[in-house]
């Protein structure tokens, strides 16, 4: 993550030219008046000397090369100078007794760039490191290291301020990301240990104890949905004796207080709660015909000759809410950006069953040949969300509290979409494994956006999270309506990737695009007709 510089361990060249060889070329000069001089051992020497040494301004080229413009007193470099040496290195700047001393700028042949004090021909003191690949240090130095007080920043935005050891971020201090996140306390090794604070760009707040950057011990975490947990955290998650008391209570539910395993609330009414669930489910099911098609007679038909989106969203894992505010997140978003209205239906398992079918196996089914019926197959655009967890024999994970269900598998979201007739699609996968929907499922016709490459976990979907990495960086912060979908994408893959590596994740989720030739014009041709229909509406609501 970060680069280090390495300890050259340099006396910078001088100390032996300045003892070894200018002895030997000033007892030479003792004997001579002509002020070009060459050398037995063919270095040269133009400039003044003094009583047998070289004095005042001067130049020497030595025969391997090197050669240094500058002042000279008695015979060694002392003063303001510049020494360029055979291996490509360049020093200008102060001497003192034939070393490098004082203010100063090196380049090495790496790129590798220091400007500020030196101390006896080592880089030492106060100065700005500029590294091979463009991060930046600034603070104080010893021998080449990093050590006391400075700030380094890399080239990804992120700024560390306070105290450094031996090139190690170590002590109090303070790192700042782009995006906005901040983290303050101690750090080693690059890394906040014990007591400290982070405020999250998103809103996110938390005090506490950490270990390895992560929440670990004690602390409070305000989410940026405004729920608070006081209690005890293990690698960030909610794990031991704690509070969450909700911003917004659900179904009357205002905290939960009690033991927590890694996110998941370990009630004490456990086997009340199930019962309840399963007394709630099997009053979900009875009803899901009806509920189905209450879901589904809402959905206008296409209008003939319009290019319109209809919107079909599934979240499959009842146990956590992160799916449920996932799919309502994302559903919004989609409607501001392609106006679907209520062209669209949603299946949804959750730990508090309301008015939205269930997503199952068989409602997925029925729910998209409803869609496409009430859909112009050749002209209208089907917009398919999919949000759980992911297996790695990719199917959708389908978890209803109280009821077993099957998990929904690719082969019949193929069969169901082939079925359809649908012509026109638009299918986001956010689960892990989900590039390996791509090759079953792509044609000219379809755009498909997976969270993660076919071997590939994705990552941010644990309750403490109000979306997903992957809908939080494509939905949240990369679509709009100027925004292509690959250029959406393109924005997302790239911030994903940055909180992979801020979180220390080893196997990026590497998420994956497949546009089909025909259906990235015809989207086009649609945001256009979109776009003027809004410039329409908003003429008109001007004028009223």
């Amino acid at each position: 993550m970060k680069i280090k510089p390495q300890t050259l361990f340099i006396f910078l060249f001088s100390f032996s030219l300045a003892w070894f060889v200018l002895p030997q070329i000033n007892g030479y000069l003792a004997a001579r008046t002509n002020p070009d001089i060459i050398f037995p051992d063919n270095s040269r020497y133009t400039g003044g000397f003094k009583d047998g040494l070289l004095e005042g301004q001067g130049s020497l080229v030595f025969a391997n090369g090197s050669h240094y413009t500058g002042s000279f007193v008695e015979g060694l470099y002392q003063g303001h100078g510049e020494m360029v040496y055979s291996t490509g290195e360049r020093y200008v700047g102060e001497f003192d007794k034939g070393m490098e001393h004082g203010e100063g700028e090196l380049t090495t042949t790496g790129n590798l760039h220091y400007t500020g004090q030196f101390t006896k021909g080592l880089v030492s003191g106060i100065g700005k490191l500029t590294f091979e690949n463009g991060d930046v240090y600034e603070g104080e130095v010893i021998n080449w290291r990093m050590d006391g007080s400075g700030k380094y920043t890399a080239v990804d935005g992120t700024a560390y301020e306070g105290f450094f050891v031996n090139d190690a971020f170590t002590g109090e201090g303070i790192v700042n990301r782009v995006k906005g996140d901040r983290y303050e306390g101690y750090f080693i090794d690059w890394l906040l240990e014990g007591e400290g604070r982070f405020e999250g760009g998103d809103g996110t707040r938390y005090t506490g104890y950490f270990k390895n950057n992560m929440y670990h011990g004690k602390g409070e975490l305000i989410s940026s949905n405004g729920d608070v947990y006081i209690g005890e955290f293990e690698n960030s998650y909610k794990h031991g004796k704690g509070v969450l008391t909700f911003a917004k209570p659900e179904k009357g539910v205002k905290e939960q207080k009690g033991k927590w395993s890694y996110d998941r609330y370990k009630d004490p009414a456990r086997k009340l709660r199930n019962k309840l669930k399963r007394e709630i489910a099997e009053k979900s099911l009875y009803n899901q015909n009806e509920i189905l098609a209450s879901e589904l007679s809402g959905v206008p038909a296409g209008i003939p000759g319009d290019i319109e989106m209809f919107f079909l969203g599934l979240g499959g894992d009842g146990s956590q809410q992160v799916f449920k505010r996932e799919l309502a997140f994302v559903y919004d978003k989609v409607d501001d950006v392609f106006s679907v209205k209520n062209r669209s239906a949603m299946l949804l398992n959750t730990l508090y069953p309301d008015n939205l079918p269930l997503a199952t196996g068989h409602a997925f089914q029925q729910a998209l040949m409803r869609v496409a019926e009430k859909m112009n197959k050749n002209e209208d655009i089907l917009f398919l969300y999919l949000t759980s967890h992911g297996t790695e024999k990719h199917s959708i994970y389908l978890n209803q509290p109280g009821i077993s269900l099957e998990n929904l598998s690719l082969s019949t979201i193929k069969k169901s979409l082939n079925n359809s007739g649908i012509k026109w699609k638009v299918i986001v996968v956010s689960a892990c494994y989900s590039g390996g929907y791509i090759d079953a499922l792509k044609d000219s016709n379809t755009l498909i956006l997976t969270a993660a490459a076919k071997d590939r976990k994705s990552f941010g979907c644990s309750d403490s999270s109000d979306l997903t990495y992957f809908a939080k960086a494509l939905f949240r912060d990369s679509l709009t309506d100027e925004t292509t979908f690959e250029e959406a994408f393109l924005n997302a893959k790239a911030l994903i990737k940055e909180w992979e590596v801020t979180e220390k994740i080893k196997e990026s989720s590497n998420p994956k695009i497949s546009m089909g030739a025909s259906i990235r014009t015809y989207l086009s041709q649609f945001r256009q007709g979109l776009k003027l229909l809004k410039q329409k509406s908003a003429v008109m609501v001007e004028n009223h």
